[in-house]
């Protein structure tokens, strides 16, 4: 009976192997590269590969335009496509008749955001003003945010700073389909407002000192300018589980 029973779980166990080994590898590019009003993003009841191979390759050919990207949304049991309609003369009436296409659940433009965030000549004048307003000091003597994790979807968090270094849990890039950029300004100072370590000499308090980080880079960044997001970027930060 011993015996049978290893042999089921070495079965099974190969059985759950194989099938990892033949996960697809959804088609993920650069979220920065999506960004215009002319890619649409598509969503399908989630199903196996072979039928969502199939279903984009049809939707490629029905309305003329190519697939750009896709990734699953587990969260809500869907499946998104990006089609590239920049040659359709006429988008919204292309969404219009899609909208009307039993096999699509939604259809929508990209969308595209930014970040938003204030400029001072002095750049502590906005962190120490907001923790006096927000009456932080007293808040500590309660707690400090300890066991609190916290996800942030912004651009990349700069996880070596000193400040920020002994917060992070863990950070992940849903902007880069490659390497990831190590640091960025914006979520690194969303990140320093939210859980800068206290008491290191470095520096600013945050409003949870002890909290957990989680960074979900959904948002790009280049120096001296503000942040850009899709919601290409922002769906996948958002459905993401650790």
């Amino acid at each position: 009976m011993i015996g049978l029973m290893i042999r089921t779980l070495a079965a099974l166990l190969f059985l759950t192997l194989s099938a990892c080994a033949k996960a697809p590898e959804w088609n993920l590019v650069d979220a920065n590269n999506l960004r215009g009003d002319t890619y649409l993003i598509l969503t399908v009841p989630d199903d196996d590969p072979a039928a969502l191979a199939l279903i984009a390759k049809d939707i490629s050919r029905d309305y003329d335009v190519p697939l750009a990207a896709e990734w699953p949304l587990k969260a809500i049991g869907v499946h998104c496509f990006v089609f590239d309609a920049s040659k359709v003369p006429d988008i919204q009436a292309l969404i219009d008749a899609m909208e009307k296409d039993s096999r699509i659940r939604t259809a929508q433009r990209i969308q595209d955001f930014t970040t938003t965030e204030a400029f001072y000549t002095d750049p502590l004048y906005p962190l120490q003003n907001a923790l006096n307003e927000i009456n932080v000091a007293k808040a500590h003597e309660i707690s400090l945010g300890e066991g609190i994790r916290i996800g942030i979807v912004d651009s990349a968090i700069d996880v070596t700073h000193k400040d920020l270094k002994d917060r992070m849990d863990s950070a992940h890039d849903f902007v880069a389909a490659g390497p990831s950029r190590p640091a960025e300004e914006h979520g690194t100072a969303v990140a320093g407002v939210i859980a800068a370590s206290a008491g290191n000499a470095v520096g600013i308090v945050g409003v949870a000192p002890e909290a957990r980080l989680l960074g979900l880079r959904a948002c790009w960044q280049a120096a001296g300018q503000i942040g850009r997001c899709i919601s290409f970027s922002l769906a996948r930060a958002i459905n993401f589980e650790s």
